[in-house]
């Protein structure tokens, strides 16, 4: 819930400094700036669980702040971008292809068989 500042500053349960903006989140019986709150295990806030776009290759939430890779319309963490065959990391301009979900490098022809055997 987002609540307005009162006049004394309250201490923010995630950095342990004063809270002095306009808005803090009470979360789980403490005060937390905005800056601060991140979902973990413990705490996973709603609206993570309805609208956050989650990682193609793990699944788990990305957050906005995060760098993030792209293919078609999947959305990858940095270091869930590579290939499902033979996992090499895939940067910013290599080829690759998105195939029943699955990421794939362009590097080898023998990915693309497997990928017409498999898949086909």
């Amino acid at each position: 819930a987002l609540s307005a500042a009162p006049s004394s500053p309250h201490m923010c349960a995630g950095c342990q400094r004063a809270i002095t903006d306009r808005f803090m989140l009470r979360v789980t019986d403490g005060l937390w700036h905005e800056r601060c709150v991140r979902c973990s295990a413990f705490i996973v806030c709603k609206w993570c669980l309805l609208f956050a776009v989650r990682c193609a290759g793990c699944s788990e939430p990305l957050s906005p702040s995060e760098l993030v890779m792209h293919a078609g319309s999947s959305v990858f963490h940095m270091r869930c971008f590579a290939c499902s065959v033979c996992s090499c990391r895939l940067q910013t301009g290599d080829r690759c292809v998105l195939r029943a979900g699955q990421l794939l490098c362009a590097r080898d022809h023998y990915h693309q068989g497997l990928v017409r055997y498999s898949y086909q």
